[in-house]
């Protein structure tokens, strides 16, 4: 490569980068044995988590049984700090696959159903009834499609901090009831954010969407739980 009329060895990452993205570029490569040259156009690799409110991530959140769950991002970083160092990690240093997301319970609220539980800590949640959930869309359906088949318990599997996994379950008999008194003693309009409103309303139960029905006017307001950050 030339600069100012000699020749210098510049990075990869360096040809990579210095165009913007979507350009195409001529590339030389050696693939068994041959030189071949192919046209490539490079662009960003999204980052794991939201960097920007209302730009790349936005308030999201899903209640169930007192359970708030939400996507981790850095503006939630930057308001909590109680989130444990590997997420903080973890945050900085990955790329995010397809459509995932790291889902934490961000603490909880406390009731009855949901008694002798830690309702304090952050921690990613991994599976709900044994199966991976990658995202809060994943999150809702897995959620909707146990209560609907007639499971007895919603069971949460969460990552721990010194590595080995927890499992927590809640009944599903008076969690409808549940819901409907947390969110009448905290004043939250809903059981999800609005951008989640109408997965939820699709993929719950009839019982459960009826907490949702009174609520609609105060959710059009676009209110969320205070402690569910973007």
């Amino acid at each position: 490569y030339e600069v100012h009329e000699e020749k210098v060895n510049l990075s990869l990452e360096f040809l990579v980068t210095k165009d913007l993205p979507g350009v195409s570029k001529r590339l030389t490569l050696l693939r068994h044995g041959r030189i071949e040259e192919v046209a490539a156009a490079f662009g960003p690799i999204p980052p794991l988590i939201g960097r920007f409110d209302r730009v790349d991530c936005e308030p999201t959140y899903f209640m169930i049984g007192g359970f708030v769950f939400a996507p981790l991002s850095f503006p939630m970083l930057q308001q909590d700090h109680d989130i444990p160092e590997h997420l903080m990690e973890r945050a900085y240093a990955s790329w995010q696959q397809v459509d995932e997301q790291v889902i934490v319970l961000q603490r909880g609220l406390k009731h009855r159903i949901n008694e002798g539980y830690d309702l304090d800590s952050i921690r990613p949640l991994l599976t709900v009834q044994g199966a991976k959930v990658s995202n809060m869309t994943e999150l809702v359906r897995s959620v909707g499609a146990a209560m609907s088949s007639g499971a007895e318990y919603l069971a949460f599997g969460f990552e721990g901090s010194s590595g080995q996994g927890s499992q927590e379950v809640l009944p599903v008999k008076g969690l409808a009831d549940a819901d409907a008194e947390i969110l009448d003693m905290h004043q939250i309009p809903a059981c999800v954010s609005p951008n989640l409103l109408e997965l939820y309303r699709s993929c719950m139960p009839s019982s459960s969407r009826g907490v949702l029905s009174t609520l609609m006017k105060v959710v059009r307001c676009g209110r969320s739980p205070s402690l569910a950050g973007a």
